[in-house]
């Protein structure tokens, strides 16, 4: 009896040890950043700015900015959780071919040749976003604003829209929110576990009239068609497009991906 309480007390602890290390290194979980050097040259098939910000923290944050003398409107980007803007930047690139607006679009601390250790909650990923949104103001004080949010970076957008009301928002494989996908892929965790506040489905129903744009594949092995099903439905007014077999990282290959991105930004623009 004594050896079998000693192996409870000890499975015990294992457990608490490994729920310990879990919310202490959420961070470790959920970004996967390519690190850059400072002196990486980015290579594009257009022409581009190379820009940084400075956070409250002195983190210097990099980002790039494609067609900045775009007269149609600007829209910044959130990127997912994993690479760096020598990939993410091809698909700023190519949204700002295909539609003529300028695309704002950043590393987040930790990631590219931004500095820093990854957040440790929302609160600097929401910095960047603001203190880009108030460098866009001060250039660009008559153009419409689109604000997109691409898997991890759709909380991130919607959060921001919250704050500082974009003319326009779309959400690319969105989430519900992080708390609730960390509770589907690990079920033993409660949705209270989570530290990162970035819940699409508490903002989206705040940001009426927003016009807003919801893309989503029913293949997505990553975060669930059906999260992007549910957000339509909370906002009767938004646009869900329906990417059949389309996987996580692969909607831009498909022809409505297009024809959806391009109108919705089209139908924004100032006379």
């Amino acid at each position: 009896m004594k050896f079998f309480l000693c192996g409870i007390i000890g499975i015990v602890f294992l457990c608490l040890s490994a729920i310990g290390w879990l919310y202490f290194n959420q961070e470790k979980l959920l970004f996967f950043p390519e690190v850059l050097s400072q002196k990486f040259a980015f290579t594009f098939p257009v022409a581009f700015k190379e820009s940084t910000i400075t956070l409250h923290s002195g983190e210097i944050i990099n980002f790039l900015t494609f067609n900045p003398e775009s007269q149609k409107g600007v829209l910044l980007y959130f990127h997912g959780n994993a690479g760096s803007l020598k990939d993410w930047g091809l698909t700023a690139a190519r949204i700002s071919e295909k539609t003529g607006w300028s695309v704002w679009i950043m590393d987040y601390p930790g990631y590219g040749k931004s500095t820093g250790h990854l957040p440790k909650n929302e609160k600097p990923l929401l910095e960047v976003g603001r203190l880009l949104c108030q460098e866009i103001s001060k250039r660009h004080t008559t153009l419409p604003l689109v604000l997109y949010g691409r898997s991890l970076g759709s909380g991130i957008a919607t959060s921001l829209a919250h704050e500082v009301r974009p003319t326009g928002l779309i959400l690319e494989t969105p989430y519900r929110s992080v708390a609730k996908l960390g509770h589907e892929i690990y079920p033993f965790l409660p949705e209270s576990f989570s530290r990162f506040d970035l819940d699409n489905e508490k903002w989206l129903p705040q940001l009426k009239p927003i016009p807003i744009l919801i893309l989503h594949g029913t293949g997505d092995q990553v975060i669930p068609y059906a999260h992007g099903e549910f957000l339509k439905h909370l906002v009767e007014d938004s646009q869900l497009v329906t990417f059949p077999e389309g996987e996580h990282n692969n909607l831009d290959a498909f022809p409505q991906y297009w024809s959806a991105v391009v109108p919705f930004l089209t139908g924004l623009e100032k006379p």
